[in-house]
């Protein structure tokens, strides 16, 4: 699975009104600093395990 030390609860169910939420827990590392990623999710059925939406990937500038 996804969830791990860093990407934390990235793997769950969606509430009733469609959200949910995760974290990204960085370790304090300097050479990180000024990098940029970039995240994306998906949301898929749980009955079918089909992939129903993907999100843009939006950027993440590692930063104070």
């Amino acid at each position: 699975m996804f969830s791990s030390a860093i990407l934390q609860n990235t793997v769950g169910l969606l509430d009733a009104n469609g959200n949910a939420q995760a974290a990204l827990q960085v370790p304090p590392i300097a050479s990180l600093l000024g990098l940029q990623f970039h995240h994306a999710y998906l949301v898929s059925d749980t009955v079918t395990q089909q992939v129903i939406f993907a999100s843009n990937a939006m950027p993440l500038l590692m930063d104070l």
